[in-house]
């Protein structure tokens, strides 16, 4: 039977290249391993009741296929928009950490999902909102606005639909063509959270930059690849702006 569920779809960008080149690259090899199958997706994570949920709690699913993941969520615990969200920004820390391009879209409704079998039209509009033309141009994971239309039905039972949009807007962006997306890159304090000490979020926006710069370089003479990678600067030092002190803006801008 379907069940109403949550459901993000995220295409791995430049993924095939990066197998190519982890024949001879160890460092990227790793960077695959620990970034993908290994150490984050696949393993049961239980964060303090006062911080997260557990993924048991949450009703997660995850299955892969090529250069392909789908995550869903159940929709009965309390808040799970929110939670899914908070969630897919871990999982996108932990990719950007690992020089890995993510591309996607999430959605809610109709949706089977055990282990790698899943199917349903929840499934096929995630998938359109990743590979539509329209509005997977970019390195972003895009928001299905019908998502916001249910908040009264996604808040925990002590919020407002007010108080849980308020807490849902702070992990959620506008970009200029009017699509809402994951804001990861400016959730500093889930990464000090996830890597389990704090204080090296910075670390993290500088191996952002680096990985940017490159592929900004390697990739001059491609319009298709450099116009993905022009967004993700754009992105990047719009976070810049947002979260770095005026006194170290500079050490972190990119040009």
């Amino acid at each position: 039977m379907y069940e109403d569920r949550i459901v993000a779809f995220v295409d791995f960008l430049g993924f095939k290249n990066m197998v190519a080149d982890s024949i001879n690259d160890q460092k990227i090899f790793n960077n695959i391993k620990i970034g993908i199958c290994l150490n984050e997706f696949l393993k049961m994570r239980n964060y303090k009741k006062d911080k997260f949920l557990s993924e048991c709690d949450m009703g997660k699913e995850i299955s892969f296929f090529s250069d392909c993941m789908v995550i869903s969520y159940g929709s009965k615990h309390p808040a799970p928009l929110f939670y899914a969200l908070l969630d897919l920004v871990h999982h996108c820390l932990n990719l950007a950490n690992n020089n890995i391009l993510i591309r996607g879209g999430i959605t809610y409704g109709k949706l089977y999902h055990k282990e790698n079998i899943c199917f349903g039209p929840a499934m096929n509009e995630a998938y359109r909102l990743e590979s539509d033309a329209s509005c997977a141009k970019y390195p972003r994971i895009i928001i299905d606005e019908e998502l916001f239309k249910n908040v009264d039905i996604f808040k925990a039972d002590m919020n407002s639909v007010e108080d849980e949009m308020e807490s849902i807007n702070l992990l959620i962006k506008k970009d200029r063509d009017g699509y809402y997306f994951l804001d990861y890159l400016s959730q500093h304090q889930e990464w000090d959270l996830d890597v389990g000490y704090p204080n090296i979020y910075y670390d993290l926006l500088l191996k952002v930059k680096y990985n940017i710069e490159s592929n900004l370089a390697k990739y001059a003479s491609n319009k298709r690849v450099l116009r993905k990678y022009n967004w993700y600067k754009r992105y990047y030092n719009d976070v810049i702006r947002r979260v770095i002190g005026k006194g170290q803006k500079q050490n972190f801008k990119i040009k």
